[in-house]
């Protein structure tokens, strides 16, 4: 999921292109290929939104990072994600009703992706790859996958 919102955001993909990929990644879960993917989706670009900020916030001294509300859903979620806390991620997902939804193309579900993408793409931020691989927070692992 990283290198796909890696290569669309470098690309400058528009919306239209983000639903179709959103849409075969759907596609691909419902083969079996993965499970949970609506929250794996939102917390990986989430983790590309922490990596870009962060590097922004160190080439330019006069930020210190993303701007955000603490009673959002959004802000509160970011924070989780940039404290490598996935439970505490998993939990907040957990507590609203856009944790029902499994396709990535579902209206709430886009909604959240693409708040997280046009932040990405309003200040229009050219870092290569892997300058923000350098800030990237740690992926998600579940209880099950830790050893």
């Amino acid at each position: 999921m990283l290198t796909k919102i890696t290569l669309l955001l470098a690309r400058h993909a528009e919306h239209a292109e983000w639903e179709f990929e959103l849409t075969a990644m759907d596609d691909k879960s419902r083969e079996g290929s993965s499970q949970g993917h609506a929250f794996l989706f939102i917390y990986t670009v989430a983790r590309y939104y922490v990596a870009v900020t962060r590097a922004h916030a160190e080439s330019n001294t006069s930020e210190t990072g993303p701007d955000r509300d603490d009673s959002t859903f959004f802000g509160d979620f970011i924070d989780a994600v940039a404290s490598n806390n996935p439970k505490r991620a998993l939990t907040r997902w957990f507590s609203t009703d856009i944790s029902a939804e499994t396709d990535l193309a579902a209206p709430a579900i886009r909604q959240l992706a693409f708040e997280f993408l046009d932040r990405l793409t309003m200040p229009a931020p050219d870092f290569i790859a892997s300058d923000v691989a350098d800030f990237l927070p740690d992926p998600y692992e579940s209880d099950h996958s830790v050893g």
